[in-house]
């Protein structure tokens, strides 16, 4: 019997196999949801093993571009700075 992929593991397989693309992973939803309000790069959610972890986590796939690490640089010190007040 054949195992069927759902629709989201079809498209991101589908996506994946046919466009010649490196993908920036990203397991943080704030940063996420950051880089999505960018509009500056294409994305799909999906289900996969954390890479420290090894437990099942959503995961975003970004396209690779090479401003994407100014761009998460710039979004986690915006989040996580740490504030001192003096």
């Amino acid at each position: 019997m054949r195992d069927r992929l759902s629709y989201e593991e079809l498209r991101a397989k589908t996506i994946l196999d046919n466009v010649d693309a490196k993908w920036y992973q990203v397991f943080d939803k704030k940063v996420a949801e950051e880089l999505i309000k960018l509009n500056k790069y294409m994305y799909f959610i999906e289900e996969v093993q954390h890479y420290k972890t090894k437990k099942l986590s959503k995961c975003w796939h970004f396209e690779f571009d090479k401003n994407i690490f100014d761009d998460v640089k710039v979004i986690k010190n915006k989040l996580y700075k740490k504030r001192v007040d003096r």
